[in-house]
């Protein structure tokens, strides 16, 4: 557990502003989210695009974002799957888009575009991050999208992926798969499953 007090704030703070081993930053970063501090966003965001190995301190921030549940980390993790960021960092915040997108009901529908949308991208690295996301999501609006991919997948990768990602879906408790979502949700994404891999 971690203290939500000024004191744990200020000390997980101090951690991951050193220029140390990453591991150690990483793990403060994935903490700060859950002390709730008003500043919380902005110290994680600050720090999180440092280089490290395998973009441990992004993955690591953007679970502390998460933990957060301020929706405007959605548009933090949405800006770091861009085309141009290194595809370990596009990986790990496609996937934890996912799960802040099933925690934050007003941006679930934007999540699920932005991930469907990234099922199609030419890096293939993404496309894990964003079928996985999807699973994370947990929304049976994702299952004709990853059926696709499912169904069309060239590579072995993507199939194990898309039926792990079903699966987690189609197994979910009974409450959580009939979650309400807004009544436009399928027309908003119905575009876009069915533009994946025709």
């Amino acid at each position: 557990r971690v203290r939500k007090d000024a004191v744990a704030f200020k000390a997980l703070a101090k951690a991951y502003g050193q220029d140390g081993k990453s591991y150690p930053m990483a793990a403060a970063a994935a903490s700060l989210g859950s002390t709730g501090h008003p500043k919380a966003l902005e110290t994680i965001v600050a720090g999180m695009d440092r280089a490290s190995h395998n973009e441990t301190i992004a993955a690591k921030a953007a679970q502390g974002l998460t933990a957060l549940r301020d929706d405007r980390g959605v548009d933090v993790l949405m800006e770091r799957t861009k085309y141009g960021e290194p595809e370990m960092r596009r990986h790990a915040m496609a996937v934890a888009l996912g799960r802040m997108g099933r925690i934050l009901e007003g941006r679930r529908v934007d999540v699920l575009e932005h991930l469907t949308d990234l099922t199609k991208d030419a890096n293939m690295r993404t496309k894990l991050g964003a079928i996985e996301g999807l699973g994370e999501l947990g929304s049976p609006l994702a299952v004709p999208a990853l059926e696709k991919l499912y169904d069309g997948a060239i590579l072995w990768s993507y199939n194990k992926r898309a039926r792990r990602a079903l699966r987690k879906i189609r197994d979910a408790p009974a409450e959580e798969a009939r979650r309400a979502w807004p009544p436009n949700a399928r027309a908003a994404v119905a575009r876009r499953t069915e533009g994946a891999h025709r």
